[in-house]
């Protein structure tokens, strides 16, 4: 059938010198788009091609004639779409400027990610009902072009300033700011103020009272379209739909019929003429009655043999062959099904279709099993069974898959609660929900693919040897036949039973009292020994020493330890100077000082700390002085990503004179130890411009947050 090649992937042009709001963007954009850096007008021109649809984010900031620039960088054929990008204060002048412009819609800055995400969204689909307008030209129109005589200059239509988007309610996707089509478009509104609706269908374009009412109505249905037009789901989905596993769609109703229950009134001509304005405003199928299918229908039911209806409707209908398949690319399947109704009132009994029907269901079903909704994909395939949608293999195939997913979960449950309640000691208590249950009920599963049963049979084999190592260490004679028991039920073989009475620890000796001073001098020393000085507060030599002090203030080992943790106080603090770690220095010069003893040192150590905190200031910028000229992102940890943990690492950078990283360090993350080396890795690629050009000394230290998210992953 048309169209079942798969859509033409939307390119992204940023034309932008803001390396934060490049990263906002790309945090946006899904896996079906690609990004294009432009610095200058000229670099993002050569990214604009004929029959290449493409979104164009122009950065409003630093363009002396915003309204000029996107004229310049309008594709011939129209099939580039302009998105502007302005700060709040200065959203108003942009609009302003913007009035009467091809401008698709404005953003504000900083990027609002689930606002930008409807608006690419709304973008995209509009460049592609451009391409397939342009790549699908309706016959006879360049033959009205060619021989209509050019029609008398009308009085300039008075037009309003772009609609500006500045944080709307939830309700409220985008505002377009299309006041008036591109005049080299297909499907234009021309500036003379006559009406070359879509693809040439009008039939009255010399009246010029007919053509002026169409303008101004297709002007004003263009400038409402986002804002009135019913949402897509797609359009405010959450950014966890572009995860790299997409899941499956929240267990909603099944769509409703295509609108076709209000049938639109009037002659064939008044039809066909509301038609050409819908068709116009590309209202193809919404909203209700008012679309140009609803009047094409309408103007076969009266006459069946009209040319012009069928030929509309073979119109709209190649535009819902690309829509479907870029729909069904994209796993929006509720918006699928919507389409694929639509299609099946312009071609009934197509027996493509109910292909596509059967595909769709399919990849319904297949997209919850994968996102483990195991209920919702039993609920899909009841209906697609009730509904002969699906041929009998392909149900089959999915009702095992169904069946094979329901075992595996359940056993990964038992597994779970197996591991969990030997890890709580209740390995036979409570007689219901114990180990031992939960692990009789697991092996009674009757698909375990993983082996899960076998691996918590083995657990729990271990746990009850070491009970049976513990009774017998304790000529505990009861517990010992008791675990005994256990253990052979469960298949531990005679061997292991006997080695594990064997190798049973006997009952320890009572130790000897060691004196609470004598104790205490030897965790100082042990402490010190493994460089514990400071932290933790409660286990570390400077605690040890003070709770000695307490307990005998005269013993000798209260002189020998200060005066060891003192030398091993300055030995740190010294090394910190030397690798610049100037404030763990100063932290082991302070409590050196603390202990009264090696003063001289203590003072030496203090004036170094001194000097290098002056040198440093001396040689080090602000942080609003660095501007990164490379950005690696980080590679998301494979676990995290899996489990799908979020976090946040907040880093320190130390940029030298070459611009080059000569340090980065977390000062905090969240959570803790997940994603500190994925983003130190990271920041330790990136590259800075010279902090100084003429001072090749100077060093200046950046602070940055690295945020991960497992729907905002790196697209290629």
């Amino acid at each position: 059938m048309p169209g079942a090649a798969r859509p033409p992937r939307v390119e992204i042009i940023a034309l932008t010198d803001d390396d934060a709001l490049l990263e906002q963007i790309g945090q946006a954009l899904d896996g079906e788009s690609t990004i294009r850096h432009a610095d200058s007008v000229d670099a993002a021109r050569e990214f604009i091609r004929p029959l290449r649809p493409c979104v164009l984010l122009l950065d409003a900031r630093g363009q002396q004639d915003l309204a000029a620039t996107v004229d310049v960088l309008q594709s011939p054929d129209g099939t580039c779409v302009a998105v502007v990008l302005a700060t709040a204060n200065e959203s108003a002048n942009v609009s302003n400027s913007l009035r009467g412009s091809a401008t698709f819609a404005i953003l504000p800055i900083p990027v609002e990610q689930g606002q930008t995400m409807a608006v690419l969204e709304g973008a995209r689909e509009e460049a592609l009902a451009r391409l397939t307008l342009a790549t699908h030209p309706v016959a006879g129109t360049a033959a009205s072009a060619a021989t209509a005589a050019p029609a008398a200059p009308a009085a300039p239509a008075t037009r309003a300033a772009p609609a500006t988007i500045a944080t709307p309610p939830p309700a409220l996707a985008t505002e377009s700011l299309r006041n008036n089509a591109p005049e080299t478009g297909p499907a234009t509104v021309t500036k003379a103020g006559s009406a070359a609706s879509a693809g040439g269908f009008n039939r009255r374009s010399s009246r010029p009272i007919l053509a002026g009412l169409a303008f101004l109505v297709v002007a004003a249905i263009c400038v409402a379209w986002f804002t009135l037009r019913t949402p897509r789901p797609s359009e405010h989905a959450p950014a966890a739909a572009a995860s790299a596993k997409r899941v499956a769609e929240p267990d909603v109703p099944p769509p409703p019929a295509p609108i076709a229950a209000v049938v639109p009134a009037g002659s064939s001509d008044e039809l066909l003429e509301k038609a050409h304005i819908a068709l116009g405003a590309r209202h193809y199928t919404d909203p209700d009655g008012d679309n140009a299918l609803a009047y094409f229908r309408a103007v076969l039911a009266q006459d069946p043999a009209n040319d012009e209806a069928r030929e509309g409707l073979q119109r709209i209908g190649a535009l819902l062959d690309e829509r479907l398949q870029s729909e069904l690319g994209q796993r929006k399947f509720t918006d699928a099904a919507g389409t694929l109704a639509n299609l099946r009132l312009i071609r009934p009994g197509d027996p493509g279709l109910a292909q596509i029907d059967a595909r769709l269901a399919e990849m319904q079903i297949s997209a919850a099993i994968d996102a483990g909704n195991i209920e919702r994909a039993s609920q899909l395939l009841l209906q697609a069974s009730q509904l002969r949608t699906l041929p009998d293999p392909v149900a089959a195939r999915l009702r095992n898959e169904i069946g094979r997913r329901q075992g595996d979960t359940r056993a990964q449950v038992l597994a779970q609660l197996v591991t969990t309640r030997i890890r709580e000691g209740k390995l036979l208590d409570p007689a219901t929900d114990s180990a031992k249950f939960h692990l009789a009920q697991l092996r009674n599963v009757p698909s375990d693919p993983r082996g899960l049963a076998d691996a918590a049979t083995a657990e729990l084999q271990e746990a009850y040897l070491l009970k049976i190592r513990d009774a017998a260490a304790q000529s505990d004679r009861e517990g010992l036949d008791r675990w005994l028991a256990e253990a052979r039920a469960l298949g531990v073989s005679p061997t292991r039973l006997a080695d594990a009475m064997r190798t049973a620890p006997p009952t320890p000796a009572v130790q000897p009292t060691i004196p609470q001073s004598e104790r205490l001098a030897q965790l100082v020393q042990d402490r010190i020994r493994d460089g514990r000085l400071l932290e933790p507060s409660r286990d570390s030599a400077v605690a040890y020493l003070n709770a000695l002090r307490a307990e005998d203030p005269t013993a000798s080992a209260v002189t020998a330890g200060t005066r060891a943790l003192s030398n091993a106080l300055l030995n740190r603090g010294r090394q910190s100077l030397a690798d610049r770690n100037l404030d763990a220095a100063q932290a082991d010069a302070a409590a050196a000082g603390q202990l009264g003893v090696n003063t001289a040192e203590v003072d030496d150590l203090e004036r170094a700390i001194r000097a290098a905190r002056a040198a440093s200031a001396a040689r080090s910028l602000p942080p609003v002085e660095i501007k990164r000229t490379r950005y690696v992102p980080p590679e998301y940890p494979a676990d995290a990503l899996k489990k799908g943990i979020r976090g946040e690492v907040r880093v320190r950078i130390t940029v030298g004179g070459d611009g080059k990283v000569k340090s980065a360090t977390v000062v905090n993350s969240n959570p803790a130890d997940v994603f500190d080396r994925a983003a130190l890795d990271a920041v330790r690629r990136w590259r800075f411009a010279p902090p100084a050009v003429d001072n090749p000394d100077t060093e200046a230290t950046v602070m940055t947050n690295i945020v991960f998210r497992p729907d905002e992953t790196q697209r290629p």
